[in-house]
């Protein structure tokens, strides 16, 4: 029901297509040249040419000369690279890792604005931080999107509203959980998780090595869990908690 109900609404578009769970980060072979790194960078992170140019400090004129192949060693590089959440070497020549770790992401000179995000369902933890209960709204969404702060375009995102204490105080009754199907979900992030056996939860990726995944709950008194990656379908990253 819940997969169901995201692919009703109008502004999610073949979700499965775009959405790589477990796509580690590194260089990406068929985008060769710095012009083409910075345009597919600048698109994964949901970024015009004016918005990455006014998150790294530059002008909309240099994203548009690097990305046309007319600078190909620009100065602005580090700015740039981390605006759009990639590594500057990746950037610069297409070698090493391509996405920032998490604890490099910053938002600098970005700033976050309001975002709107349709709410699917209702969900209420249960056993051992897994969602008992899945309470899709009458027509697949709720008619006022849910607004919400951030500082990436992201019309993918969708919002489920929790209900019940079992997630306090990390997630209070009544608080929305606003998701993306396409941000790569990297430790530690909150993450609303499906399984191969149609359960779901809300929970932390803690780590992801050897074919297998450690999942944390948010609710104290629950045990960590370990998965074979063939046993779930796909992390959708936590994007925004709306309080109530």
């Amino acid at each position: 029901m819940f997969n169901a109900s995201i692919r009703t609404l109008n502004h999610i578009r073949d979700i499965q297509s775009t959405t790589n769970v477990f796509k580690f980060s590194g260089s990406i072979t068929q985008v060769i040249t710095i012009a083409e790194r910075l345009k597919s960078a600048r698109e994964k992170a949901g970024l015009t040419q004016g918005e990455l140019a006014n998150a790294a400090g530059v002008t909309q004129g240099t994203v548009a000369n690097i990305e046309s192949g007319l600078r190909k060693s620009p100065r602005e590089l580090l700015a740039i690279a981390r605006a759009a959440n990639v590594q500057a070497e990746w950037l610069k020549s297409g070698k090493g890792p391509r996405d920032l770790l998490s604890n490099e992401l910053t938002d600098g000179p970005r700033k976050a604005v309001l975002k709107l995000a349709f709410r699917v369902g209702i969900v209420q933890g249960g056993d051992n931080g897994f969602i008992e209960d899945y309470v899709s709204a009458p027509t697949g969404q709720d008619p006022d999107p849910i607004p919400y702060a951030s500082t990436l375009n992201d019309e993918q995102a969708y919002a489920v509203k929790v209900r019940g204490s079992s997630m306090e105080p990390t997630i209070m009754a009544g608080w929305d959980v606003v998701a993306s199907p396409c941000r790569p979900a990297e430790p530690p992030d909150l993450c609303v998780i499906y399984f191969t056996n149609e359960r779901k939860a809300l929970k932390r990726l803690l780590w992801r090595r050897d074919g297998m995944v450690c999942l944390e709950s948010i609710s104290a008194g629950y045990e960590k869990i370990t998965e074979p990656v063939e046993n779930i379908m796909r992390m959708d990253k936590v994007i925004s908690i709306v309080p109530n």
